[in-house]
């Protein structure tokens, strides 16, 4: 995926999301969250994210602005289509290039418009999820969830709380498209090649229900898995995705 495809999948994914009417209801997928929740969390991360880009400071990581959490259906639907427009509308007027503030330091605002496609489509996937049958990620952007998981994710989780089993091999493999990954974790590190490869477990789907496993969304079960799927279990218990 490139920017403009990530920012169509963010404005794409908040529609579907926005669907879903923001009630009083637990999502499964996040627990300890109701709709209205999930609203407000994924609403003031995007205006965190536009923060980000419209710095004038990329050296410094912007806090988190203040925002006024709407209660009413209708004004929290309203509130989140216009983070989601403010924000894709920003991420398009700046440009890929355009250099932004992030945890890591400066970075160009190609790294929000990744990172903003995903937490979006990951948390449209948990809404749909509380009350329909979720929609599946489409291949490339699902391939690109956990590329990005692997990139930018679990190094960071890594570091604050290392692997505290001995080091494990997982390996990938999406079968509707071109994606296979082995992953070596072991300590506060992680390597990651694309290629083929021979791990502890190894599974095998849909790159949608590879994403969805690796972020706990949907149990292993759902794929073909091969060697020890305890590893998978300890996967989520460590990293917290």
């Amino acid at each position: 995926m490139d920017v403009e495809g990530w920012i169509e999948a963010l404005r794409r994914d908040g529609d579907a999301l926005v669907a879903v009417v923001p009630a009083d209801l637990d999502v499964p997928t996040c627990p300890g969250w109701t709709l209205v929740d999930l609203y407000h969390h994924l609403g003031s991360v995007h205006r965190w994210q536009i923060a980000q880009v419209a710095t004038t400071d990329p050296e410094a990581l912007q806090p988190p602005p203040k925002v006024e959490l709407p209660q009413d259906p209708d004004d929290l639907v309203d509130w989140m289509i216009d983070g989601v427009d403010e924000l894709a509308d920003l991420l398009e007027q700046v440009g890929p290039d355009h250099p932004t503030s992030s945890w890591f330091g400066p970075r160009p605002a190609s790294f929000w418009a990744r990172r903003a496609a995903h937490e979006t489509a990951v948390h449209r996937w948990d809404a749909q999820a509380t009350v329909t049958s979720p929609e599946a990620f489409p291949a490339d952007h699902a391939v690109d969830i956990v590329d990005e998981m692997f990139e930018v994710f679990v190094p960071r989780r890594l570091e604050r709380h290392p692997w505290p089993d001995p080091p494990v091999t997982i390996h990938l493999h999406a079968t509707d498209t071109e994606g296979e990954w082995t992953v070596a974790l072991g300590g506060t590190d992680i390597s990651v090649e694309r290629a083929h490869g021979k791990g502890d477990v190894a599974l095998r789907g849909p790159a949608s229900d590879l994403a969805l496993v690796m972020f706990g969304r949907i149990p292993v079960s759902r794929l073909e898995v091969f060697g020890d799927a305890a590893v998978i279990h300890r996967w989520h218990s460590s990293v917290h995705l």
